[in-house]
């Protein structure tokens, strides 16, 4: 900047205006995952420290703001943001399905007269129990 007063002196001064463009840091996990037939639920959370925000976006239209829990499979990304700056990252974490389903057979059907029996034989990859 340069002043000029009425006898025509003139000053100079100069400032630096630094902008901060910091980005947080993001981390997300899930804990209790894969998802299974019995564990279907996953806690989805990010890690954060003070003056950060954050809020999650998912499978379906999924939209939250916290650390929360979740059933449904797919990618779930987190937008943190710094108050003091604006700035923000993303990461992601991911719920992911346990494949390896039980298969079962109970052989051919049959038919039977009143009083007759059948033999019955189960097979497949997992303890089975028959059910009457």
């Amino acid at each position: 900047m340069t002043a000029t007063a009425s006898d025509g002196c003139t000053a100079t001064a100069a400032t630096t205006v630094e902008e901060n463009r910091t980005h947080p840091a993001a981390a997300s996990d899930n804990i209790g995952g894969p998802l299974t037939c019995i564990d279907n639920a996953v806690t989805i959370r990010a890690f954060l420290s003070t003056n950060y925000t954050y809020a999650w976006s998912g499978p379906n239209g999924y939209i939250y703001c916290r650390t929360n829990v979740v059933s449904t499979l797919g990618n779930y990304i987190v937008t943190v943001t710094d108050t003091n700056n604006g700035c923000a990252s993303t990461t992601a974490t991911a719920v992911l399905p346990f494949h390896q389903y039980p298969t079962a057979s109970a052989g051919t059907n049959q038919t039977i007269c009143n009083g007759s029996s059948a033999s019955l034989t189960a097979t497949g990859n997992s303890t089975c129990v028959w059910r009457i």
